[in-house]
């Protein structure tokens, strides 16, 4: 009974001030409670990347009156999005943030959780930092099971302390992106065990460390960004994800006592499977010969350690994979592996490579009037090492000479538009060959790519 008469109390308090309004020419006062929360909502995805607070929404909002703070409060969805986006190092303003983010939570009620936390000082890792830090997570900790998006870039001295929740299962994760804020962290001296068995919304996984991914049959997942330790691991943590699509995969160096090339890798099928970007400090030959991506389009490979040209060459083999874009900068095969493997890919339409990939057998499979090389190919990019800087400039020359001119002629090739280099030295070198200013005043593009990591 005293409820009921609560409730007819505030019903009859808000009926006065709309009464009140009714009479006041502001005609937002007039606005249906539905609409009014539309607008708030807005509010709130306008102000999501600032940190809680009293001057933002939507906290604000309810300061403007009572119709207006009983709509915010009793609305859950407009505090389900969490941002932390520290720029200090002060513990108090780290208190501030773990009540505001207790305040949200509660009000949130059952709802989603959007929560990201990104630490900008990732160098200047001080204790207060580090407490802080663990601070505002042991407030989110216990809402795991409603975890919706969550990214966090945060120092690995306060990843342990996500563990419980990351083993939890995340029945309602969609979005989990993990990394921490310095780069020299990112191999930590123990495996991140990760469980995903219920989490079958799951579409992006991001997870900047060693990690142990425990789920099967994640069909939803669509984005995969990991690090293993292990071609084994690998293998076995793809085969769970048979619909993904976009997959960059890091396997870092472990001294020669710690590999174990003699652990059975299951073969791995992923048909959907349309960007692939691996970056090792491994030989990547076994895992590449053990995938099956028969619908890859783009494919970048950067690895410090030499490659099996055998098995890379069996991988193209089998997959036929109709490859549009190929990056070859950073891998260290020979000239005739390279040919072979080009001789694969008749839909590529651009390329990156070393100058050592390129000889005068490459540049003669481009020419071919009969059958050339890649015919659909229309962007070349090069990265030379100084003592083969003329050789590859000079090939390059050659055949995007040869190939504007076929292009432009009608043939059955595209010309190639764009040439990528390093130097200036490089862009002179290709500019002395004959025919190459001509092409250019036609309108081919040679440029210099200033930024190594933006190009390869």
């Amino acid at each position: 009974m005293a409820k009921s008469h609560s409730l007819e109390n505030q019903q009859d308090e808000d009926t006065e001030i709309l009464s009140q309004s009714s009479k006041n020419p502001c005609h937002i006062a007039r606005l249906p409670d539905d609409l009014v929360i539309y607008i708030f909502s807005t509010c709130v995805s306008s102000d999501s990347e600032s940190r809680p607070s009293a001057l933002r929404s939507p906290v604000v909002l309810g300061h403007v009156c009572r119709v207006w703070r009983r709509l915010t409060l009793a609305t859950p969805l407009l505090w389900s999005t969490i941002t932390i986006p520290s720029t200090y190092l002060n513990k108090a303003k780290f208190t501030l943030d773990a009540m505001a983010v207790k305040v949200f939570l509660s009000r949130s009620q059952e709802c989603p959780l959007t929560i990201t936390m990104r630490y900008l000082n990732s160098r200047d890792k001080t204790p207060a930092m580090i407490e802080g830090t663990n601070m505002v997570i042991g407030e989110i900790l216990p809402h795991s099971n409603r975890w919706y998006s969550i990214t966090m870039a945060i120092p690995s001295e306060c990843i342990p302390q996500l563990l419980p929740g990351l083993s939890s299962g995340l029945p309602s994760i969609t979005t989990l992106l993990l990394h921490p804020t310095s780069t020299v962290d990112r191999v930590l001296p123990t495996t991140v065990s990760i469980d995903l068995s219920c989490s079958k919304l799951l579409k992006y996984l991001s997870v900047g460390l060693n990690a142990k991914i425990l789920g099967e049959n994640l069909t939803d997942l669509r984005r995969l960004v990991v690090r293993f330790s292990s071609l084994a691991d690998t293998l076995f943590c793809l085969q769970n994800y048979p619909n993904v699509t976009n997959v960059h995969i890091t396997l870092y160096s472990l001294p020669d006592d710690q590999l174990d090339s003699s652990i059975e890798t299951p073969a791995c099928r992923l048909a959907s499977l349309e960007k692939l970007w691996i970056t090792s400090g491994q030989d990547i030959s076994t895992l590449l010969d053990r995938l099956y991506v028969p619908r890859l389009e783009n494919l970048s490979i950067g690895s410090s350690f030499g490659v099996d040209s055998p098995k890379l060459l069996n991988f193209f083999k089998v997959s036929r994979p109709p490859l549009l874009t190929l990056n070859f900068s950073g891998v260290n095969i020979s000239r005739h592996a390279f040919l072979q493997i080009l001789q694969y890919l008749p839909s590529l339409t651009v390329l990156r490579c070393m100058d050592s990939h390129l000889s005068q057998a490459v540049g003669d499979a481009f020419r071919n009037f009969a059958s050339p090389l890649c015919p659909r190919l229309v962007s070349i990019s090069l990265k030379c090492r100084m003592v083969d800087v003329r050789h590859g400039t000079s090939v390059i020359a050659q055949l995007v000479v040869h190939r504007w001119k076929a292009g432009r002629s009608g043939g059955n090739v595209k010309s190639i538009r764009e040439v990528g280099l390093q130097t200036r030295e490089e862009m002179d070198l290709v500019d002395k060959y004959p025919g190459i200013r001509l092409c250019r005043q036609e309108g081919l593009n040679v440029y210099i790519y200033k930024h190594g990591k933006e190009m390869w």
